[in-house]
């Protein structure tokens, strides 16, 4: 979920919703907490004040055409922006997925999407659906556990299946890494530029998309003989990366560019 100061967005596992929240609530200014009313034994009746509830419905819905296995998503963060810039009143969402599907290459794949503003001077939501910016391959062997994690300056990171040269000699598998990138933010631009150079995703399944497969380099962080690694998180600003492991212990990882 984002929440931003006029609405909400909803990022499930088969949908993406958008909710606008009403002027009354996006203009409320914080005020003290109240005094807790004092305790009472009276019972309520009808006359007793009902606190209120607004009930939303979604403004916009989009519906993924696979469901998803892992999905992380973080605002784009432009740390020179002006308070009250558009770029931190509705900025661009990375969306990083791994699709499930009994089709053997959306589970082996890694996307990479972006929400991007709409650019209609009379809307202020978003463009649906998001546009496809990047993909990358991603191997998971059967019933292996992926998670992945991103931040708000672009790091994403996941875990995948890897089987060192040595232990394939062997004849073993089971492998698991922690691998990385930092996405392109080539995709950042106007929707309809956008919705030029990136189709929807049946179409990024084609030949015709080669463009948008990333050859980039992909950082590894770690791997290990099993799979080890059941969450990760991270702190990008301070260059550091948490990591659950299946046995309930967490390791803590401190971590700098190599140009530095």
């Amino acid at each position: 979920m984002v929440l931003l100061h006029d609405m909400v967005l909803m990022f499930g596992y088969t949908t993406i919703k958008i909710f606008s929240l009403p002027q009354s609530l996006s203009t409320i200014a914080p005020c003290a907490p109240e005094s807790p009313a004092p305790p009472t034994s009276e019972p309520l009746n009808d006359s007793t004040p009902q606190p209120t509830f607004t009930s939303l419905l979604p403004s916009a819905e989009y519906r993924w055409r696979w469901r998803i296995d892992t999905l992380s998503v973080a605002p784009v963060q432009h740390a020179h922006a002006a308070p009250n810039s558009r770029a931190r009143k509705r900025p661009p969402v990375n969306i990083f997925v791994r699709f499930g599907s009994w089709y053997p290459w959306p589970i082996n794949m890694l996307h990479h999407y972006v929400l991007v503003p709409s650019s209609d001077p009379t809307s202020n939501s978003y463009t649906l659906p998001p546009s496809l910016a990047l993909y990358t391959y991603s191997t998971l062997e059967l019933f292996a556990m992926s998670d992945t994690a991103l931040g708000p300056y672009g790091t994403a990171l996941w875990t995948d299946s890897h089987t060192s040269a040595a232990a394939q000699a062997e004849g073993k598998t089971g492998g698991q890494r922690i691998a990385g990138k930092v996405l392109s933010h080539r995709a950042l631009v106007a929707p309809e530029a956008a919705q030029e150079y990136v189709p929807d995703m049946a179409e990024a399944m084609s030949d015709g998309t080669a463009g948008r497969y990333d050859r980039g380099h992909t950082m590894l962080f770690r791997t290990y003989e099993r799979t080890e690694a059941y969450h990760l998180a991270m702190d990008e600003e301070a260059g550091r990366i948490a990591v659950a492991s299946r046995d309930g212990s967490v390791t803590v990882w401190d971590y700098l560019p190599e140009s530095i």
